[in-house]
C-alpha cells in the first residue's frame, strides 16, 4: 500500500499508519486505490443519512472528495480478519486543538453483529497502549442509537454542553478524564 508519508505532518496520523487488528476485523489506512471502494460505500442511499450535514448521496462523494488527501483527514478500511471481507469505513479529522473526530460506517448487511463495538473496543486499546495525548470526539444522531451503545460500551461518554438538536457529542478523552 502506498501511503503518502508527506502528509503525515502531525504524530497522530502516524501513530495509525500500521493500523491495528481486533479478534475478527482488521483497520488499515486507506490509500487512493481504496477511493472507489469508499465512494461507492458513501454513496450508498441508505448511508449518508448517518452523517450529520449530509442530505443526499452526492454530498457524500463530495465530501470525500474533498475531504481525502487533506491532512486533517484519515480514512481507514475496516474488514474482517479470516476473509478481509469489507465491513465499513473510519474516519479521523483532526480539528485545530488537537482533539480528533471520529466517523465511520458500517455495511448494511454487516450491522447488528457487534462489529462497530469491536472496532470502538479496539480503537481504545490501540490509543492506551500508544499513551496517545489527544482526545477523540464522536458526533452521532440521536437515531443511531446502536452506534450510542456502541459508543459508551466503548467507554466515550457524552458530553451533554457539546450536543445539540439532532446531534449527540460524545469523547474518549485519555487517562479517562472528562472534557
Amino acid at each position: 500500500m502506498a501511503i503518502n508519508l508527506a502528509g503525515c505532518d502531525t504524530l497522530w496520523q502516524a501513530v495509525f499508519l500500521d493500523g491495528f487488528s481486533t479478534a475478527a476485523l482488521k483497520v488499515t489506512v486507506l490509500d487512493r486505490d481504496d477511493l472507489t471502494f469508499l465512494a461507492d460505500f458513501l454513496g450508498h442511499e441508505d448511508l449518508y443519512r448517518f452523517l450529520p450535514e449530509l442530505d443526499n448521496p452526492d454530498q457524500a462523494r463530495n465530501w470525500l472528495s474533498r475531504a481525502f488527501g487533506k491532512r486533517a483527514y484519515l480514512f481507514f478500511r475496516v474488514e474482517t480478519r479470516q476473509n478481509l471481507e469489507p465491513v465499513g469505513f473510519m474516519v479521523f479529522n483532526q480539528k485545530a486543538d488537537g482533539s480528533l473526530v471520529l466517523g465511520g460506517a458500517i455495511r448494511t448487511d454487516c450491522r447488528g453483529k457487534g462489529f462497530a463495538s469491536e472496532i470502538l473496543i479496539g480503537l481504545c486499546h490501540f490509543l492506551e497502549e500508544r499513551t496517545f495525548p489527544h482526545a477523540v470526539h464522536a458526533d452521532v444522531l440521536r437515531a443511531n442509537v446502536p452506534v450510542i451503545k456502541a459508543l459508551e460500551k466503548a467507554g466515550f461518554n457524552e458530553i451533554p454542553a457539546r450536543s445539540s438538536g439532532d446531534t449527540v457529542r460524545f469523547s474518549l478523552v485519555p487517562g479517562g478524564k472528562t472534557p
